[in-house]
């Protein structure tokens, strides 16, 4: 549910635990990793401790307790949290699939890469550290080594929905066009909406000298800009189900959005994409 920002489905279901036990240690970790989700770093740490404090050996708490520690960026407290959990359970994938999970929702795509990385030597039969390895390529435009490692998930879990829906998308952006500028990449379904590319690849440089100069930060890669057709392709290619509805969004160095204008599975219709 957290995955899918279903934050009203997953706190009717911390509080139906609530009800069962005031103290339910399954409570205080869904009730974590919803504050995870949501980047509110203090209240996911009041989770883990309450739940810790009754519980200080399950290994679902110790394992969010590493991802808190990772998301303040304290490597030595990170790195006691995970040898803590070593310690306790020898090889176990858990602790560094969340710290990589949790890091990789931040967009902190170098960090989260080798904790994900770790997760699946530990344990390569296990097909959600392989789905999120590869939905953080995605996110980092590098489709390459997503659609590599989607199948890698693919083959461990051929029925699960949303490795196969970014295995298939990533296979087709693989095929799609692109056009480069000074500052941005522009990819691109060949066919139409190769009209809207080539105007945006004249508009974003200027654009992108103009919010440089404002921040005095110039990024260190080139933007990629990737066109979705529709907002099916979108929202596989945000969150990797075709059941999320918005105009853009930005993760990372990548800004995913849909081209401005009506026609089937097409919520939003036209908007000024300049201005988006």
């Amino acid at each position: 549910m957290t995955r899918y920002f279903n934050f009203d489905a997953a706190n009717r279901a911390a509080e139906k635990l609530y009800a069962i036990n005031p103290h339910h240690p399954l409570g205080d970790a869904l009730t974590a990793q919803i504050a995870l989700r949501q980047k509110d770093i203090p209240a996911a740490r009041t989770a883990v401790d309450k739940g810790l404090e009754r519980y200080p050996e399950m290994r679902l708490l110790l394992a969010l307790d590493a991802a808190v520690h990772a998301m303040t960026y304290d490597d030595d407290a990170t790195a006691a949290a995970l040898a803590g959990f070593d310690g306790l359970a020898p090889g176990n994938p858990l602790a560094q699939f969340h710290v990589g999970q949790a890091l990789a929702d931040a967009r902190q795509y170098a960090l989260a890469e080798p904790f994900l990385q770790e997760a699946i030597d530990r344990q390569p039969g296990w097909a959600q550290p392989q789905l999120e390895l590869g939905q953080l390529y995605m996110q980092w435009g590098l489709l390459d080594k997503a659609a590599a490692q989607l199948q890698q998930a693919a083959t461990l879990d051929p029925f699960h929905k949303d490795i196969t829906n970014s295995l298939s998308l990533a296979r087709e952006m693989l095929g799609y066009e692109t056009i480069e500028t000074e500052r941005f990449i522009v990819r691109y379904r060949p066919g139409i909406d190769e009209v809207l590319a080539r105007d945006m690849a004249r508009l974003l440089d200027p654009m992108g000298i103009v919010f440089t100069e404002r921040f005095g930060f110039t990024p260190h890669v080139k933007t990629q800009v990737d066109l979705m057709p529709d907002d099916e392709h979108f929202a596989v290619r945000v969150t990797g189900m075709p059941d999320i509805w918005t105009i853009a969004a930005c993760t990372g160095d990548v800004v995913a959005m849909t081209p401005p204008r009506p026609g089937p599975k097409r919520a939003f219709g036209t908007f000024d994409w300049f201005n988006v």
